[in-house]
């Protein structure tokens, strides 16, 4: 579910058996590639709408949200992930929230997204 993923080859590959919340050896499952890499959101929501973890975490404890705010260059994937019920306030292995992440991410600074996750954040 990365970057050159489509929605058609994801509902493939899940339709063929894959497994939504397979990891990969740095203990990432589909839905952190795709709320990384993926250009589009609908791939996130696909991977939601089968089953997939939204609060999944990778080996040191990022979950989509934090990586999403951070990297991605589609501020929508933000705003998707906390209106499918990511949490804001969840920390990872060194104590970071996804808007530490999202502080430093120029494609999202100054969005709707940024601020709507800046006011959950805080709660």
């Amino acid at each position: 579910a990365g970057s050159s993923s489509t929605p058609e080859i994801v509902t493939l590959l899940l339709d063929q058996g894959a497994e939504v919340d397979a990891r990969d050896d740095y203990g990432s499952p589909p839905l952190i590639h795709a709320a990384l890499y993926s250009s589009t959101p609908e791939i996130v929501t696909l991977l939601l709408d089968q089953g997939a973890e939204v609060e999944a975490r990778n080996r040191i404890g990022r979950t989509p949200l934090m990586l999403a705010a951070g990297y991605s260059k589609t501020p929508e994937m933000v705003t998707l992930l906390l209106a499918k019920g990511a949490d804001p306030l969840a920390k990872d292995t060194d104590g970071k929230k996804a808007i530490d992440f999202a502080q430093q991410n120029d494609k999202l600074k100054g969005t709707k997204a940024y601020w709507k996750l800046h006011d959950q954040s805080f709660e």
